[in-house]
């Protein structure tokens, strides 16, 4: 797994925007990011911080042992990071922001699991930030589900440039754990192999049917 999959996922979604506050849902072309759907995902807002999985990844299914499809996003959090994960995902859709997420999965006896997450607005047809669209990659042995995240960091991109951060050549997420918090903090790095999705589970998105 590597943070280049981030890379490229947010230069597709700057790409379709063409220089609007996010592109449309309905813009989205699966076929285009074929290599990225393990890792992918799309939200819809629920309520004013609230989100859930509209659709998922197989990286998800590894991850959670389980389908995920539409359970709130900060279940993938622990609890005493779930607000954070909620006032991100509301900057993402109340002011437009793309916002990159520094995870780690810690548990006593068991080796850390590295991340980052990716969120990124979209529009629905009449030009509301009512989805996002976003990636997760992870770095380090998942070993026995579930594995759900405290954030060490958040950095919020800037939505005019579109520019994503630049990468640090430096292999692995090796950076020291950063208390959180709600502004800018450090650019990416990180490289790895993908882990492989639990048998059976394609590696593809679900989607769950209620389109506006």
């Amino acid at each position: 797994m590597t943070d280049q999959k981030l890379k490229r996922l947010q230069g597709y979604w700057s790409a379709l925007r063409a220089g609007r506050p996010a592109p449309r849902r309905s813009e989205i072309d699966p076929r285009r990011i074929e290599p990225l759907l393990e890792n992918a995902f799309i939200l819809e807002r629920t309520a004013r911080d609230a989100a859930r999985f509209r659709l998922a990844g197989a990286h998800f299914c590894t991850l959670m042992g389980m389908e995920i499809r539409g359970m709130p996003v900060n279940a993938i959090f622990v609890p005493g990071y779930r607000a954070a994960c909620d006032r991100a995902v509301s900057a993402v859709f109340d002011e437009g922001a793309q916002v990159l997420l520094d995870l780690v999965a810690e548990e006593p006896g068991r080796m850390a699991l590295s991340g980052r997450m990716l969120i990124l607005p979209l529009a629905s047809e009449t030009g509301v930030l009512s989805r996002a669209m976003g990636g997760l990659v992870t770095a380090g042995i998942i070993g026995a589900p579930p594995r759900r995240f405290s954030i060490r960091g958040q950095q919020t991109l800037d939505p005019a440039a579109g520019a994503y951060p630049t990468l640090r050549d430096r292999p692995g997420f090796a950076e020291a754990a950063i208390p959180f918090r709600t502004r800018p903090l450090p650019a990416l790095d990180g490289d790895g192999p993908s882990p492989a999705p639990p048998r059976g589970l394609p590696a593809r998105l679900r989607l769950v049917e209620n389109d506006d």
